[in-house]
């Protein structure tokens, strides 16, 4: 009977093969990066072992060298996934089994060898060596989750935020942190669970290289800048994988656009935050800004609620409001490669005049449904608050002042004046100013009084100035000879 020869490199080998995989399965600048910053927690573990007294240097030194292993394993050794699934590909098992030894060499490097360090010390060198395995299970995990974890995670400190805002006013006392009295033992619970998470994302990723169609968003986080080995084109994606799916993402819709549908045609040019939306992404957005403002209301009302967190809500919004419109028209209409000169030769829109009308209303739809948006949370916010009918027209004011800086920003860029960022800073930066002090004040003061008065004649020489500015940037529109060629 033959027996197929099995090569077996050695421990020198193995260690020259694994240095040679470890070197080739990141960039130079990844492999300083997660040097440097290991380094740098193992070098403050060091310091701990040498300064604090010893009931506590030994504990505070393990947990720093387990956030060193946590940064190698998550910024280098997690690369070795990309070289594992390319070698998948190429019908290379040798190549994988090689990794596979990597590991092991690296994690007798990582765990093993500082646990024996620390047991030296007089650290259980179980905990230890749990300590350091949680450390790489983490840092595994965390390269190797899907990019959409982390666009969720954007989300989460709104959604605890509504969610403890809720308990805390409706429902029952929790006594869990209280009763829960954790101990350094329970990291042994930790590691199975992270172990068998650190796997299972291991084999999902180097399957995943099979489907070459799969979006980046479900792609994990190490891929984001691979290098490794040529031939993975899944890890940066098709042209047509690369954004969210439709319905997660205000990216606008062309269809329905057409010479039939002038405006919505215009509108669908603009791209966003002009573009049609389905029905589907608004009620999307429509559900992340009520999110958003139940949020601020729980935070800002009832007993113990602080004002100040509507106030900083709103002209947070309001910011948003006015400075994302113009500078989308202003960033196209200062292109030198001509994007809106292009519009001038699609046909359907009519002459000039028509031109102009219907992209004032394109350019205004969109913006128009924002401003009544604020406008209505600040009629809310100022009933649920009980301000007085001064105060509550004085809030109004302040909202009045947003919508005419934002028609301001909107009217400039297709004008052809210019609205940069200076001029941007210029203009909104005293009206969110004053909108912010009038806001504030408004929720915390009782009846009317001079200072009422003053802020409303500010308010009335902000509406003349903008005023006075959007009756010039309207006149100059009209009279260009064609709305989409800037000269």
């Amino acid at each position: 009977m033959n027996v197929a020869p099995t090569w077996n490199p050695g421990i020198g080998g193995q260690l020259r093969h694994s240095a040679l995989l470890l070197r080739h399965g990141a960039s130079l600048l990844q492999r300083a990066l997660a040097v440097l910053l290991s380094g740098a927690f193992v070098v403050a573990a060091g310091l701990v072992l040498a300064t604090l007294e010893p009931p506590q240097r030994a504990p505070v030194a393990l947990v720093l060298t387990g956030i060193a292993v946590m940064v190698l394993w998550g910024v280098w050794v997690s690369r070795l996934v990309l070289l594992h699934s390319e070698a998948r590909q190429a019908r290379m098992p040798g190549v994988g089994r090689a990794i596979g030894g990597t590991l092991a060499v690296v994690t007798l490097g990582s765990v093993v060898l500082p646990s024996m360090l620390f047991a030296a010390v007089g650290m259980d060198p179980m905990l230890a060596t749990a300590v350091l395995a949680v450390g790489a299970c983490a840092g595994l995990i965390v390269a190797l989750l899907p990019r959409i974890i982390y666009f969720a995670l954007c989300f989460a400190p709104l959604l605890i935020g509504v969610i403890g805002a809720l308990w805390t006013r409706w429902g029952p006392p929790l006594n869990f942190w209280t009763a829960w009295r954790p101990d350094a033992t329970d990291v042994f619970w930790l590691v199975p669970p992270m172990l068998a998470l650190a796997v299972w994302r291991w084999h999902s990723v180097t399957l995943q290289a099979d489907r070459p169609d799969t979006s980046v968003w479900w792609q994990p986080a190490v891929a984001s800048s691979p290098r490794a080995l040529a031939g993975a084109g899944w890890f940066s994606g098709g042209a047509e994988s690369q954004q969210l799916p439709d319905w997660m993402w205000p990216a606008g819709q062309t269809s329905g656009a057409g010479p039939a549908r002038p405006v919505r045609a215009m509108r669908a040019l603009l791209g966003t935050p002009f573009a049609p939306l389905s029905a589907t992404q608004i009620l999307v957005q429509l559900g992340v800004g009520a999110i958003a403002l139940l949020y601020l209301l729980l935070q800002g009302l009832g007993e113990g609620g602080d004002p100040g967190v509507l106030v900083g809500g709103v002209i947070g919004g309001g910011g948003v409001l006015v400075v994302m419109y113009g500078q989308r028209l202003e960033s196209m209409y200062r292109k030198s490669a001509g994007e809106t000169d292009e519009f001038a030769l699609l046909p359907g829109f009519g002459d000039p005049a028509a031109q102009r009308a219907q992209l004032l209303r394109a350019v205004l739809w969109s913006p128009s449904w924002a401003c009544a948006i604020i406008l209505a949370m600040l009629l809310a916010i100022g009933l649920l608050m009980g301000t007085g009918p001064q105060l509550l027209a004085l809030m109004m004011m302040s909202g009045l002042g947003l919508v005419l800086l934002t028609a301001v920003g909107c009217i400039r860029p297709i004008a052809g004046q210019r609205l940069d960022g200076v001029r941007m800073l210029l203009l909104a930066g005293p009206v969110l100013l004053l909108a912010l002090v009038t806001i504030a004040y408004a929720l915390r003061a009782e009846g009317g009084g001079v200072v009422v008065l003053v802020l409303a004649l500010l308010w009335v020489v902000v509406y003349a100035v903008g005023g006075g500015l959007l009756l010039s940037s309207v006149r100059r529109f009209r009279s260009r000879p064609h709305p989409f060629i800037q000269r």
